[in-house]
């Protein structure tokens, strides 16, 4: 069995906040009316992505393109 470190711990806390605060601006920005709105172009950002990405705030022309089992920044 693996032991955890502090260091892991801290690192797994930075991400759940992080991911917290993206949950925070996709609520904000279903209130503005802007949820599937692209931040860099204003374009509708896909279903597709958006089914991939629920927190993603730019279209596939703008943001970063996914992998399997990958997390990109957001």
């Amino acid at each position: 069995m693996e032991e955890r470190t502090q260091s892991d711990d801290l690192r797994v806390i930075d991400r759940a906040e992080t991911e917290l605060e993206d949950v925070a601006r996709a609520l904000a920005r279903l209130d503005e009316g802007t949820y599937a709105t692209c931040e860099a172009c204003g374009v509708a950002i896909s279903a597709d992505r958006l089914a991939e990405l629920p927190l993603t705030r730019r279209c596939t022309a703008h943001g970063p393109q996914l992998g399997a089992n990958q997390r990109a920044e957001i």
